[in-house]
């Protein structure tokens, strides 16, 4: 078993994901899991604490980007019109 640095994070989704799964196995529920992963587009305040966000406003600010870690890590991005319908 793999736990990560957040694992309570980590195993809380996966937790939630097996949960919903064994409910449309056990009652036959149509279910739908989102996956929503490093959102971003117009409107996203600049302080909220996150990746994009944080880039944002570093460059905007002309400050150096802030990389945790080793900077080999990866992230996904998903562009908010990709996310949600808008008509």
């Amino acid at each position: 078993m793999r736990t990560g640095v957040r694992s309570c994070y980590d195993e809380g989704k996966r937790t939630a994901e097996t949960l919903t799964m064994d409910y449309h196995r056990g009652a036959g529920v149509e279910v739908r899991i989102a996956r929503i992963f490093n959102t971003y587009g117009p409107r996203m305040c600049l302080d909220d604490g996150r990746v994009v966000s944080n880039f944002v406003a570093q460059a905007l600010r002309k400050e150096p980007l802030t990389v945790y870690g080793d900077g080999k890590q990866t992230r996904s991005f998903q562009y908010v019109s990709d996310l949600v319908r808008t008509n």
